[in-house]
């Protein structure tokens, strides 16, 4: 029987791979598409008006503050085959007891991915750097837990930790909410190896002042180190009958550098993005290009009768986006409402907090206040807001609200305020905007009909399609036919690709 080995790589886009391999500058992802098949994954809201109304209306009234396009609700659609209304994850975080946004786990999954079924079916299991997935589960041979998801310092909680992109990486266990591997004595071996060299070049090339806080150079990161444990694990242990590695660097190098693209160039036009273009000159490619040679190294160490699986659950469309970011936490501890110790927050002198999360900040911003009077806290709150003024003796805020069911009140900013003015005055102090605003560019968005998949055999022989028109509930079913396992789920919609 087979082995399978799915690579699932966020925002690669059709468009970027077309125009490299043309170039021939993808020389793995050309091999397996010559002896192979390619297609491009249909958005699954195409299907019906029904999942379209249910997904932009009914989603987005559960949680107002999240967008549509969410990652982990891609990822728990194509390891379960089922819509998300019935998988149940429909945004990358949720609240905790807190009141604070973190990532979903796979606790909140309602359906069973397809590695839990498959080894139901006496099959070795490797899962790597799969988004909410974690806390990890004791599946036979290996699970590694995405990093970004379990590590404490790294959340909103607390300030960004500085990464010297020069030295080895340091993750030591002490900075994990829980054990990121299991077994749990794996983590000792991995710990130990290197850093790629080779992604010091290109992390080292990004502008991080001009980004969210390390968010891509650690994406960045985490593919590198999945790719290299993947490598070791394949050394180490015999290789898996189903082994998952997901990767998502390029959805966010795509974010932030599409207008340095070669073939976008023509349409990021000015002194800012020909200083972008000189300074990044195919970042985006050139990580592309990086993915294409570990894969390959990896497909070596692979058995010949391993069928290889590249999926793209999204790809990326070009926009002129840029997002002013009002960062409220550093409003609430001008204000000294909100107050920092060396571990992050310090919850005992902390009284009113943004639940932000490092995912996106949005138009109406939800908060909490933890205090024995959390009313009298808000008014006062609510007075300290509506001084704030700019430059021009405008308001900033437009509306300020408070919930007494849960002590939590949102504010909704007056955004047009904040693409002018220059300087705010808060406690009768001016400040600069560049202190409680971010400005990020996004010259990328997502394109849900801009995926695809790759399958092929490392043997070369032909695998034959049954169907040509393909969405991301597809992927499971067709892991389940070339595995050779039977399973049944009303919720399962899609069918096989290939036999």
């Amino acid at each position: 029987m087979s082995k399978i080995v799915l690579f699932v790589i966020g925002g690669a886009s059709n468009a970027v791979i077309d125009s490299l391999l043309s170039d021939n500058k993808l020389s793995t992802l050309k091999k397996l598409i010559n002896s192979g098949i390619k297609r491009t994954l249909s958005d699954i809201q195409e299907k019906s008006s029904w999942e379209i109304f249910y997904r932009h209306y009914k989603y987005r009234k559960q949680v107002p503050t999240l967008g549509v396009h969410q990652a982990a609700s891609l990822w728990t659609t194509l390891a379960t085959g089922a819509m998300p209304e019935r998988h149940k994850i429909i945004s990358d975080t949720k609240q905790d007891a807190m009141g604070i946004e973190r990532p979903v786990s796979r606790r909140h999954r309602k359906k069973p991915a397809m590695w839990e079924i498959i080894s139901q079916h006496n099959k070795k299991i490797g899962i790597i750097g799969w988004i909410a997935n974690w806390p990890t589960v004791s599946l036979p041979d290996y699970t590694i837990a995405r990093i970004s998801e379990i590590v404490s310092n790294l959340g909103p909680s607390g300030p960004r930790v500085n990464i010297d992109f020069h030295n080895k990486f340091p993750l030591d266990k002490g900075i994990f909410l829980s054990n990121p591997t299991y077994p749990s004595g794996l983590w000792k071996e991995l710990n130990k190896i290197p850093f790629d060299s080779e992604m010091k070049e290109i992390a080292n090339r990004i502008d991080r002042i001009a980004l969210e806080p390390d968010s891509t150079p650690l994406e960045l990161v985490y593919d590198s180190l999945y790719l290299e444990w993947t490598k070791f694990l394949l050394k180490r242990f015999p290789q898996p009958d189903f082994l998952a590695i997901s990767l998502y660097g390029v959805h966010n190098l795509s974010h932030y550098f599409w207008d340095c693209l070669r073939t976008e160039r023509n349409y990021f036009k000015g002194v800012i993005h020909r200083n972008r273009q000189k300074r990044f000159r195919y970042i985006i490619e050139a990580y592309y290009q990086y993915l294409d040679k570990k894969i390959g190294e990896i497909l070596r160490l692979v058995q010949s009768n391993s069928i290889i699986m590249v999926v793209s659950p999204f790809g990326m469309v070009r926009s002129r986006c840029t997002k002013k970011y009002l960062l409220m936490n550093r409003i609430y501890n001008n204000l000294g409402l909100l107050r920092y110790n060396k571990r992050g927050i310090d919850w005992k002198k902390t009284k009113v907090y943004d639940n932000q999360n490092r995912w996106g900040i949005f138009a109406i911003r939800k908060g909490f206040i933890r205090d024995n009077h959390p009313e009298r806290i808000f008014n006062q709150l609510k007075k300290s807001l509506e001084k704030i003024k700019t430059e021009r003796n405008e308001n900033l805020f437009l509306k300020i609200t408070y919930n007494k069911k849960d002590n939590s009140f949102e504010v909704v900013p007056n955004y047009k305020v904040i693409h002018y003015f220059s300087k705010m005055f808060l406690n009768n102090k001016s400040l600069p905007v560049k202190n409680l605003v971010q400005f990020l560019p996004h010259y990328a968005f997502h394109n849900d009909s801009d995926g695809f998949i790759i399958i092929s055999r490392k043997d070369n022989q032909r695998l034959k399609t049954i169907k040509s028109k393909t969405t991301l509930l597809d992927i499971a079913p067709t892991v389940f036919s070339l595995l050779g396992i039977k399973y049944r789920d009303k919720d399962m919609l899609g069918g096989p690709i290939v036999n």
